[in-house]
């Protein structure tokens, strides 16, 4: 896909990300010539705090909804697919996400509350969660609140700690920190 093209994508995606908080706005909220969405389709998404996206292969757009602990997935016309997630600490639930990342059809969500980073496949459905681990000296469990994953390991930042970590994306293995 071209990269102009998929940065007019991304500025959509985030304008969709403004404009779920403009209440008032009236008619249609207009951003790009490709990406046109009326007031009551953002809306109809109920969001409360969208906290962070991203963009499949497919330009389907995966909003995490921190507040609501759940993703919502906007088709790339702005229209809402599906939403998946849900509060608590079980299998596919999630407690105050602040991150999200897609490699490999695999949606990884880091789960602040849950002090993890769970993970999808991009239908929704819960693949499995990592737990994260405290470290020796530690006062707090990890916050894991921003990631990237990219050739299979999984980077990510502990807001509670201090430090950034890497795990392997498929044993969930750390591999490393570092940081306080």
């Amino acid at each position: 896909m071209p990269n102009s093209y998929r940065m007019n994508l991304i500025l959509s995606a985030l304008l969709l990300l403004l404009a779920n908080t403009l209440v008032a706005a009236e008619g249609d909220v207009s951003m790009h010539s490709q990406f046109q969405v009326k007031r009551h389709l953002v809306l109809s998404a109920g969001m409360d705090q969208p906290s962070d996206l991203a963009i499949a292969d497919d330009n389907r757009i995966y909003v995490l909804d921190g507040l609501q602990s759940r993703v919502v997935v906007f088709e790339g016309s702005g229209k809402v697919r599906t939403t998946f997630g849900n509060a608590g600490s079980g299998p596919g639930q999630l407690r105050l996400p602040m991150g999200i990342a897609i490699e490999d059809r695999q949606l990884y969500v880091a789960d602040s509350g849950n002090n993890r980073i769970a993970i999808f496949d991009i239908s929704g459905r819960f693949v499995r969660n990592i737990a994260l681990k405290i470290h020796k000296g530690d006062e707090y469990l990890p916050e894991p609140v921003a990631l990237k994953v990219v050739a299979g390991v999984i980077t990510w930042s502990d807001r509670r700690n201090h430090r950034i970590c890497r795990n392997d994306a498929v044993s969930g293995e750390q591999l490393n920190c570092w940081g306080k």
